[in-house]
């Protein structure tokens, strides 16, 4: 039946303000900023008759009375076998600043999405949302009032990153200042034996206006990998010293 926002399908008694139906999982948490509320999940309730089936969903909701107002949709990682796995839908929860969304994809993707989606027109530089929403080899969607606004995106799996993400990236990324850091979900292969890409970087940071990949993590964390990387990174002080802090895949904390 699928699950609401803050309560289960039973609670819509005394005391909710309103529900707003999800997809069938969501392992995101929901973000509420600029009197809008965002959350990932997947396609089982399809909202847009154009697209059925498993895809990666980020939600965008009016804060007050629960309307929806518009969605990202992300067809399925196909190209990386079990690297998006089945339903997992978008499980990053997205960081807000001012008008601008940012999030980790199903896709292996870094978005920096307009808070108010398509709606108020299309913000750039990037253009071809309606391709985004296509899979690969389908001709392109046209883009919808209620579709999300992308204004730049950042593809992990493309050089010079190489990301292979095993099972889910869920990366909920840290803002700090103009830079963005992001853990790649690089893991190892379908077959778990090995990683894929033991040269590509656990940490990245990009920046936040352009979409541009600033710096890679020197850790040399690939190698060692035992599964996944499903960690966020966070920030800390120690001492005099601000310092990123990061549950890496092989089992130590940089």
């Amino acid at each position: 039946k699928g699950s609401y926002y803050g309560f289960s399908t039973e609670d819509k008694g005394k005391g909710v303000k309103w529900t707003a139906r999800l997809g069938s999982i969501t392992y995101a948490s929901p973000i509420v900023a600029q009197g809008k509320i965002l959350i990932g999940g997947n396609n089982s309730y399809a909202r847009d008759e154009r697209h059925r089936g498993d895809r990666g969903l980020l939600l965008c909701f009016n804060e007050a009375d629960g309307k929806y107002l518009w969605q990202l949709m992300v067809p399925k990682l196909k190209s990386v076998r079990y690297g998006d796995w089945h339903r997992c839908g978008i499980s990053s929860s997205p960081v807000v600043e001012d008008s601008k969304v940012y999030v980790t994809t199903n896709r292996c993707e870094v978005l920096c999405l307009d808070i108010n989606g398509l709606a108020d027109g299309n913000a750039g530089p990037y253009k071809d949302e309606g391709k985004h929403m296509a899979a690969p080899g389908q001709e392109a969607f046209k883009a919808l009032k209620t579709d999300a606004d992308i204004i730049w995106r950042l593809d992990m799996k493309a050089d010079p990153i190489g990301a292979v993400p095993h099972n889910a990236t869920n990366c909920s990324i840290l803002l700090d200042g103009d830079l963005l850091y992001v853990s790649t979900a690089n893991g190892v292969g379908w077959t778990h034996r090995e990683v894929t890409n033991p040269k590509a970087p656990s940490i990245i940071v990009v920046n936040k206006k352009t979409g541009k990949l600033v710096a890679v993590d020197n850790a040399n964390i690939g190698p060692d990998i035992f599964h996944g990387q499903w960690s966020s990174p966070s920030l800390g002080k120690v001492g005099d010293t601000r310092q990123i802090f990061f549950g890496a895949g092989d089992g130590l904390c940089y």
